[in-house]
């Protein structure tokens, strides 16, 4: 069929409360959601691509993240240009 690889959509660990995953609530990115496998399982299947000369690309959201982090005093921040607003992790 000529494939040469793989595009996977958004994998990394999502908010863990929240029941839906559109790849724009990661929570953390260095671990894989337990509702696509685990770490073990996309190293089986990168090394089971490259054994067939297929690449594998990770489609990862860099822009967004999950609803993680809040504003001092519980503020609701909206975007106005050059204003700095003090947050908390």
């Amino acid at each position: 069929m000529g494939i040469t690889a793989l595009w996977l959509n958004p994998i990394f660990e999502q908010i863990p409360q929240s029941r839906r995953y559109h790849g724009y609530g990661t929570f953390n990115f260095l671990n894989i959601d337990p509702r696509y496998g685990s770490r073990e399982d996309l190293k089986e299947l990168v090394e089971a691509a490259h054994n067939k000369v297929i690449r594998i690309i990770l489609d990862i959201i860099l822009n967004h993240a999950g609803n993680i982090f809040a504003y001092k005093g519980r503020n609701r921040y909206y975007y106005q240009k050059g204003s700095n607003v003090d947050y908390q992790p």
